[in-house]
């Protein structure tokens, strides 16, 4: 089977699609990523196929925008501010998308690529959508709905009808949809369609050494602590950046911090603190963690989840607040602290709690998570 897999976004959009591209492979069938330009090295590693479409992450303005939406407070507004920094892009990822899937058998695509859905309907070709959130298809979460007139504009520059919820209605009119999440983290709705599945997580097994210095920091001491707000884009990084710090000297603990995309900085030199600047696999780092300081990004949750470490979550936007009170629920999360209420204070007892708690929920939940292979799942249900 020729499969394209598409997805838009960041590296937590496209790391799930490359685990899933290497399950299909290995299952001898042939898979081609289809994203963004910035992810053809990550493809090349791991020897999978590649095709770019549209512009690089930093043309098509996601950070700009990541950061704006932080000033809105509906999550309409901030996923309308997503798509309409993707919409002038469409025309062309939907012409490069359907080159891609030339003699291929099915598109599987993420539903933030808009290109994708329009692409089944401008071609035939049979469509998967898949998404590491379900939360936008249950009742009462139809802030996609704002987005309608952004994405029918593009529809109907390409000879498309207008729909009443075009983004929404790409994974309900799919001919199978599939959400990378634990059934044991999500409940689905009874009225979920029966094309819905929740596959289990996608992790990419992949071996990985820290660096020297990496190595040798974590070696030298107690477990610490790693701080990441990967993609999260902050007015003030240095602000935030003496926050972190701040409350990392009021526990008295280790840390790795990771720069991300706001930029933080070692604003201080500190031998308790090590900054890193490269890309480390979260599902590797996590393991060598005391807890996790993150801000609830679906994939950070993911493998945090899986490493079996407490997260204090700060959740900046979108479903992050949705993801932060499930796993506070669950006891995998001992603290939540919406962005907008962060401080020295407030970081530095949750930090402390998540040291000392001893909730045993979380070792039983990470074993249930660890046991699903959401991705031979979501591969049988594809060739099914």
């Amino acid at each position: 089977m020729k499969a394209v897999l598409a997805s838009l976004g960041t590296t937590g959009d496209f790391e799930p699609m490359l685990a899933l591209a290497i399950g299909m492979r290995d299952r001898g069938h042939h898979p081609i990523l289809a994203t963004s330009p910035d992810f053809a090295g990550r493809a090349r590693q791991h020897g999978v196929p590649f095709v770019p479409i549209g512009p690089a992450v930093e043309s098509l303005g996601l950070r700009q925008s990541l950061q704006a939406i932080l000033a809105l407070e509906s999550l309409a507004e901030q996923a309308r501010a997503m798509i309409a920094c993707i919409v002038p892009f469409v025309p062309r990822m939907v012409t490069e998308l359907e080159d891609a899937c030339a003699n291929a058998d099915v598109l599987v695509c993420l539903p933030f690529q808009l290109a994708g859905y329009m692409s089944h309907e401008r071609t035939g070709i049979p469509y998967v959508a898949w998404s590491f959130s379900p939360f936008g298809t249950m009742p009462g979460m139809r802030a996609t709905r704002s987005t309608s007139d952004l994405i029918n504009e593009c529809r109907l520059s390409l000879g498309l009808k207008a729909r009443s919820d075009p983004f929404t209605e790409a994974t309900l009119l799919s001919r199978l949809a599939l959400f990378a999440t634990s059934r044991h983290v999500v409940r689905p709705p009874r009225n979920w369609p029966s094309h819905y599945h929740l596959t289990g997580y996608f992790f990419l097994n992949e071996a990985w050494q820290p660096d020297v210095e990496l190595s040798a920091f974590i070696e030298s001491g107690p477990r610490p602590i790693v701080v990441t707000f990967g993609s999260m884009q902050h007015p003030n990084p240095i602000a935030v950046s003496r926050l972190v710090l701040d409350a990392i000297d009021r526990v008295g603990c280790r840390a790795i911090v990771q720069r991300g995309w706001s930029g933080l900085e070692s604003v201080r030199p500190s031998p308790r603190v090590h900054l890193t600047t490269s890309f480390i696999p979260h599902g590797r780092l996590f393991d060598h963690a005391a807890c996790v300081v993150h801000h609830g990004g679906a994939g950070t949750t993911a493998a945090a989840l899986r490493a079996g470490v407490r997260s204090v979550i700060v959740p900046h936007a979108l479903d992050q607040f949705l993801w932060a009170e499930l796993m506070q629920t669950a006891g995998a999360a001992t603290s939540v602290i919406p962005v907008s209420q962060l401080s020295v204070e407030r970081l530095a007892d949750a930090i402390d709690n998540a040291l000392s708690s001893s909730d045993e929920r979380l070792a039983g939940l990470s074993g249930r998570v660890r046991a699903e292979d959401g991705i031979d799942r979501a591969i049988a249900l594809i060739e099914n």
